[in-house]
């Protein structure tokens, strides 16, 4: 069996003004007639419809997800940032008590040697005591003389 070529568009057309039908060659873009009772076109209207829900119920996915990277990457930068702040006054911190420490370890010295000046002044305040009493005791032994 051979196949039978179509005939070609030029040739279909002058077919259809041959048999007096004016109708316009179709397609795909044409819009299908609704009293078109074929269950073939009916499927496929209805497989185009369900693809295009679908692509728009993705595209709205898409453009969803993309809000929802678009505000994480936000979050991420503002939480280095915060980070970095933190990093920052950590360090900051640290120096301050590192100065604490330091002036706490100078103070402390300043009070060791307080704490052994006033002792020296104690033990030469004793001293001193003890040498009036014994200028004292000499002008009381001289006088007696």
């Amino acid at each position: 069996m051979a196949a039978t070529p179509s005939p070609e568009p030029s040739e279909a057309a002058a077919s259809d003004s041959a048999s007096g039908t004016d109708e316009p060659e179709s397609s795909a873009l044409d819009v299908p007639d609704p009293s078109d009772t074929r269950p073939e076109l009916r499927e496929l209207e209805a497989a185009l419809a369900d693809e295009r829900a679908a692509r728009a119920q993705l595209a709205a996915q898409r453009d969803f997800l993309q809000q929802r990277l678009e505000r994480t990457v936000r979050q991420l930068s503002d939480a280095e940032a915060e980070l970095k702040a933190a990093a920052s006054l950590d360090a900051k911190l640290k120096a301050a008590e590192a100065a604490c420490a330091e002036q706490t370890k100078a103070r402390l010295h300043e009070h060791k040697l307080l704490k052994a000046a006033e002792q020296q002044l104690e033990a030469e305040t004793r001293t001193v005591q003890e040498v009036r009493q014994r200028l004292t005791a000499l002008e009381a032994d001289r006088r007696s003389l």
